[in-house]
């Protein structure tokens, strides 16, 4: 099913900014090979994200631990009294 705006009223003011929509409607059959192309196509995106946020993390990880190691050697470079 595929769905779209063809028009849509101004806010009323009066009933709470509510705004009325009119859309068109369609039924789509999807073909066995357009099925397999988009489900193709979900795979590389999901690995592609994965990847990104496993980067991501990694950086994250990295930063922290610039950061920990940071703050110990100026612990260390200091005198006690």
């Amino acid at each position: 099913m595929i769905a779209y705006p063809i028009e849509r009223t101004k806010p009323d003011e009066k009933n709470g900014k509510n705004i009325t929509v009119k859309i068109r409607a369609q039924h789509v059959m999807e073909s066995h090979h357009g099925r397999s192309m988009r489900e193709t196509w979900e795979r590389i995106y999901r690995t592609a994200r994965r990847q990104n946020r496993r980067l991501e993390k990694q950086e994250r990880e990295a930063k922290r631990g610039k950061l920990y190691t940071h703050v110990e050697e100026e612990e260390d470079e200091h005198d006690e009294l």
